[in-house]
């Protein structure tokens, strides 16, 4: 029952104080869509774009999607943004009093990174310019692909690296078994048309010349060179073996070893482009049509409490007075 009375107070003082609110709101949204207009505040354009990650790998328990948000939010890719578009004097701030910290929320509050429901980043970009915010956010795709590039060649870098030193050595050892194998049937070989192996052929020897092909002979023929030669049949058959084991580790390093080079000189881009950015024609902020309803809004709302506060005095006067008399 008391709320019903509140009401019916708050009815009868929008009636009786009608007018006067009226001119009140009248005046608050002239005022707010004035201070709203660019003559006091500078307007600024939005530019967007949609982007997936792609050709990267997760690190630890993170998702292509957050190691992408990472990077693009990354200390290196804002200060590359910053110093390409010098955005300290872009956005007028004086270099003395704070200028880094203040250039950096300014940054934070202009352009962001931002992950969506969907497992895409959405990159967002505020100026004055609306070519500058268009051109931002493709600078912030360019940079963060030439940093995933740099990453991902610097990993292969040490990948190519290692494999070569394997295989060097791996060379090296199946070069030693051969020269035991020549040095053990070369006495005995005296006509004998040698065969190479096919297993040999295919796994090692297809890396070697046909000079080099040569010397890896097939079993049968050490057998028969070892009967007339009078050399240790066993050895040579363990030679024989071991080359083709060798080999068969080489050739298996040797495509580890070209797929490391590919992917070291391999040229992607590292994000699937949904929406790129675009040149905006319409001013994203301030928003005049809200700022003028907020402030009449709280215009109404502040001027309702006042008046509440009025008429109650009046109301303990007048009841006072009554008393009095």
């Amino acid at each position: 029952m008391d709320s019903f009375f509140n009401y019916m107070n708050v009815y009868r003082d929008i009636f009786k104080w009608k007018y006067h609110l009226l001119v009140l709101m009248i005046i608050a949204a002239v005022l707010s869509a004035l201070f709203s207009s660019k003559l006091f505040i500078k307007p600024l354009f939005k530019s967007y774009a949609v982007v997936y990650p792609a050709n990267i790998f997760p690190y630890s328990n993170e998702s292509e999607t957050e190691q992408m948000l990472q990077l693009m939010n990354s200390g290196d890719i804002r200060d590359s943004i910053i110093k390409h578009f010098d955005l300290g004097n872009h956005y007028g701030l004086d270099k003395e009093d704070y200028y880094q910290s203040t250039l950096y929320y300014v940054y934070s509050e202009r352009i962001s990174v931002k992950k969506t429901e969907f497992e895409s980043v959405v990159i967002t970009a505020l100026d004055a310019d609306p070519k500058i915010a268009c051109e931002i956010v493709t600078a912030i795709m360019d940079v963060y692909n030439k940093k995933v590039s740099g990453l991902h060649k610097s990993k292969f870098e040490e990948v190519v690296k290692n494999f070569e030193v394997v295989l060097e050595k791996k060379r090296a050892l199946l070069d030693s078994i051969q020269d035991e194998i020549d040095f053990l049937v070369g006495s005995g070989a005296k006509g004998e048309v040698v065969t190479p192996n096919p297993e040999l052929v295919t796994s090692f020897t297809q890396h070697k010349t046909k000079a080099e092909k040569k010397r890896i002979f097939d079993k049968d023929v050490v057998k028969r060179m070892h009967s007339r030669s009078g050399k240790s049949e066993g050895q040579l058959v363990l030679l024989n073996s071991l080359a083709m084991s060798e080999a068969e580790a080489y050739s298996e390093f040797k495509l580890k070893y070209d797929e490391a080079v590919l992917n070291l000189n391999r040229n992607y881009t590292y994000s699937n482009i949904v929406s790129p950015p675009f040149v905006s024609d319409k001013k994203a902020f301030p928003k005049p049509v809200l700022i003028v309803l907020i402030s009449v809004l709280a215009t109404l709302f502040l001027s309702l409490l006042v008046i509440s506060l009025i008429e109650n005095r009046r109301l303990k006067q007048s009841v006072s007075s009554n008393n009095n008399a």
